[in-house]
């Protein structure tokens, strides 16, 4: 019997490894394993199974790490790039300023006498002294109705036609009601180009005497007036019927009106001739209709036909006459209008029908009273001296991280050829040369690379001062603008080249940086999927293995146990 129970020992006993558990559960025959991946046993093998599972994991995982890190040394990259697209950006923005610092804001204008003229100065004005002699400054035309206006109600489809005389031109419309209000709104909207229409009140709050006044847009003399053409007046269609070309009556007009579908059109020719009555709706309304002259003046078929100019479309169209009527002038004028008078620098006297007055480019005087005065227009040093303090500053902070990206404690772009690529544009920038000119380099506007060769650029503002006194015009040429040439020209496209949104060095890094951090990412994702399956599948499988395991060691125990009662009884009997 010793024997036998010496062989079940042997096939049974566990081998021990490091960090095994030899303890096992007699009274539970499963095993498990939780979310986290931790596998649980009751073997005395469950931590030998939960290593192999670990093992396997790790290296699975392998992949996953070299990733990972790949990945957060792009981040810190994309992290770097983004700190310089921000510093360029405010270094671009110092370009600008300094454009904006050339242009007709930073320039100011004094005057020799004071309310003659004052000046406007945008881009492109230079500094000179402009002499105006101001001899008249012009008056605009205006008119006010003669009587208390008169609200008649409006017809059915709207208000009176009226014609508003501006000129030499007559222009017909039809407001919505006949109120003062809506009249003059009515011009507004539709000739506003030519005469300003106000509703004004000439009486009293508790007495109101509405008039409508008309103000021309220019200076000068114009005939302005306000036509209306009473209620009562008949209409007759003329198309079909022998043209008659009898002349207004002193006093009269005739009113025509063209109809159009639905929408009807006014008009008053300069006489009542088919020609001229023809010639005034093609000018007038030829995007819609063309009028025709037909026949013999004075015989059957003598008339006007219409046919419609817009392709596609056959409109019912026809042609009234408004029997002549008196003529009723609603305005008086108030003011005939007279252009503007004046010189500049001697010379010969200039009629204009406004009072401003482009005198060169970039400046405009506005005449405000007769008289003579010198504007002086000159450039402030100081907004200059503040733009390229500011310049020098944004251009430092640039020079410095990149010196983070070099030597031993060197950044993430270490050895990124865009590093050299950026340090060129910044050469270029701050190295440019104007050969050829009065000016040619920085440093006459007091910009110098200093004595500590870290690459900084420093300022003196006395420097630019005394340049800018003794030869504005070498500053302004060399500087340039933006757009046309110059220092400010090459500067702007060198950084146009790393900051354009769709094309520039910085963007385009950037948005490539990203979008392998993205696939990256998805990589990652992909792989940590494969290996929590890899995990739950051994997991599964280990706890298998654990379960078979503990029922067998409980048999063990079982028989082992049967086998010493057995031995203690054979003791006792003997």
């Amino acid at each position: 019997m010793g024997s036998i129970s010496n062989s079940l020992s042997s096939l049974v006993t566990p081998i021990t490894t490091s960090g095994s558990n030899s303890n096992s559960s007699s009274g539970s025959n499963s095993s498990s394993s939780n979310s986290t991946g931790t596998f649980t046993g009751t073997s005395a093998y469950s931590q030998d199974f939960q290593n192999v599972i670990n093992r396997a994991v790790a290296i699975a995982s392998l992949p996953i790490n070299l990733l990972t890190n790949q990945q957060n040394g792009l981040t810190n990259q994309s992290n770097e790039l983004a700190t310089l697209d921000t510093l360029f950006n405010k270094l671009q923005t110092a370009v600008q300023d300094i454009d904006s610092a050339m242009s007709g804001s930073s320039f100011q204008a004094d005057y020799s006498a004071p309310n003659v003229a004052t000046a406007t100065l945008g881009d492109g004005a230079t500094e000179g002294v402009y002499s105006v002699n101001v001899t008249g400054v012009g008056a605009y035309a205006a008119t006010l109705s003669a009587n208390t206006w008169n609200a008649a109600p409006a017809p059915a489809g709207g208000g009176s036609p009226y014609t508003l005389v501006a000129g030499a031109k007559e222009y017909s419309f039809t407001p919505g009601d006949n109120s003062a209000q809506t009249v003059a709104s009515t011009i507004n909207a539709q000739y506003g180009n030519l005469v300003h229409a106000t509703a004004v009140n000439v009486g009293s709050a508790s007495a109101q005497d509405y008039r409508i006044s008309l103000q021309s847009t220019t200076l000068g003399p114009m005939n302005l007036d306000l036509v209306q053409i009473p209620s009562g007046a008949t209409a007759t269609s003329l198309l079909g019927s022998t043209w008659n070309d009898t002349p207004d009556t002193a006093g009269s007009r005739s009113m025509y009106t063209l109809v159009v579908g639905s929408n009807t059109y006014h008009f008053t020719p300069a006489d009542n001739t088919a020609a001229t009555v023809a010639s005034t709706i093609n000018a007038q309304f030829g995007s819609m209709v063309q009028a025709t002259v037909t026949g013999t003046p004075g015989q059957p078929g003598y008339g006007i036909s219409l046919s419609s100019t817009i392709q596609g479309s056959s409109p019912s169209l026809d042609l009234q006459k408004t029997t002549a009527v008196s003529y009723q002038n609603v305005q008086n004028p108030q003011a005939t209008g007279a252009l503007a008078q004046y010189s500049v620098d001697g010379g010969p006297t200039v009629s204009s029908n406004s009072r401003s007055i482009p005198v060169s480019n970039g400046v405009t005087l506005h005449l405000e009273t007769a008289g003579a005065t010198d504007v002086t227009v000159i450039r402030s040093t100081s907004a200059l001296s503040a733009a390229l303090s500011s310049f020098a500053d944004a251009y430092n902070a640039v020079v410095d991280e990149l010196a983070k990206q070099r030597g031993q404690s060197a950044g993430p772009l270490e050895g990124q050829s865009i590093l050299a690529m950026l340090s060129q544009a910044l050469s270029s920038i701050s190295t440019y040369n104007n050969t050829g000119g009065q000016i040619n380099g920085l440093a006459s506007l007091g910009l110098t690379f200093d004595q500590s060769n870290n690459g900084h650029l420093d300022f003196n503002a006395l420097t630019l001062m005394g340049t800018d006194f003794s030869n504005s015009a070498g500053v302004a040429s060399f500087l340039g603008s933006a757009n046309s040439g110059g220092f400010l020209k090459a500067a702007s496209h060198a950084l146009k080249g790393l900051e354009d949104p769709t094309a520039g060095l910085l963007k385009t890094a950037e948005n490539s940086l990203k979008s392998q951090i993205t696939n990256i990412g998805n990589q990652i994702a992909t792989k940590q999927n494969q290996v929590d399956q890899l995990q739950t599948t051994l997991t599964n499988q280990m706890a298998a293995a654990d379960a078979l395991i503990a029922s067998m060691e409980q048999q063990y125990s079982y028989l082992s146990n049967m086998f010493q009662a057995q031995l203690a009884a054979d003791q006792m009997y003997k």
